[in-house]
């Protein structure tokens, strides 16, 4: 009936030195690191270090650590209430139909946002302007992270 009685994560984060996952900066930091290592990723399999099924397992592996911080499953991490299974991850459920395909909806989420980002890196290696994908793909991370943050606002509330 009750969610487990763990403090909530302000409680949490002013006990211990961690970053807390009610921080917009710890958020955005987060998804932009995911983001920076999915190119990371890709230019690995452009240059031939790593084949495609091996860069496809190493995005769903990043996703899989980045949905496991965000649901609260990071000991690292001071996670609120908000960052459980229960409350962010139907949101996510709601929001990213491909959640259910995966272990948890916090990595299908993050494959989304994977998604999002090669698609951004696969333009840019056909010629489109740097300018235009940082701006666009800025628009994307700070979307994505008030998701995270429970501050999207859905289209349909907004009518």
């Amino acid at each position: 009936m009750f969610e487990n009685a763990a403090p909530d994560g302000l409680t949490a984060a002013l006990d211990a030195p961690l970053p807390y996952l009610g921080s917009l900066g710890v958020v955005d930091a987060l998804v932009r690191k995911f983001g920076a290592d999915v190119v990371g990723v890709r230019k690995r399999q452009n240059s031939g270090e790593i084949t495609d099924d091996e860069a496809q397992s190493a995005v769903i592996g990043l996703a899989q650590d980045a949905g496991a911080i965000v649901l609260g499953k990071n000991p690292d991490y001071s996670a609120m209430k908000w960052n459980s299974e229960r409350r962010l991850g139907i949101l996510l459920r709601t929001h990213y139909p491909n959640a259910d395909q995966f272990d948890s909806p916090g990595t299908g989420a993050f494959v989304w946002l994977a998604n999002q980002v090669l698609a951004a890196a696969v333009d840019g290696e056909q010629g489109r302007p740097d300018a235009e994908l940082r701006r666009e793909l800025s628009a994307v991370f700070a979307s994505f992270t008030r998701i995270m943050l429970g501050t999207h606002l859905p289209e349909s509330a907004r009518q």
